[in-house]
C-alpha cells in the first residue's frame, strides 16, 4: 500500500495546483463565483486525499502491530520451549 502513496500525493498536488492555478485567474478576472467554486474543490480535494492518507497509515499501523503480536508470540513460545528443554535435560 505504501508504494502507492507516492501516486496518490502526486495526483493530489497536481489537482491542486490546478484548482489554484484557476483560482488565480478567476481573482485576476474578479469572477468570485468560480474563485469560490476552485477553493471548494480545493477543500474537497484536500478532504479526499486526508482520508485515503490516514486509511493507508491506519492499515501500516495495523500490520505493523500484527508484526509485533506475532514476534511476541514466537519469543514467548521459544521461552516455553527452553523452559521445557531444561526440564527435560533435568528428568
Amino acid at each position: 500500500m505504501t508504494l502507492q502513496q507516492p501516486e496518490v500525493v502526486r495526483v493530489f498536488a497536481n489537482d491542486l495546483e490546478i484548482y489554484f492555478k484557476g483560482f488565480e485567474v478567476a481573482l485576476e478576472r474578479k469572477n468570485t463565483e468560480d474563485a469560490v467554486r476552485y477553493l471548494e474543490s480545493m477543500i474537497e480535494e484536500i478532504d479526499y486525499t486526508i482520508d485515503r492518507l490516514q486509511s493507508v497509515r491506519d492499515l501500516e499501523i495495523a500490520v505493523e502491530n500484527r508484526k509485533r503480536n506475532i514476534k511476541k508470540t514466537i519469543s514467548e513460545y521459544q521461552t516455553g520451549m527452553n523452559q521445557l528443554q531444561g526440564e527435560l535435560k533435568r528428568l
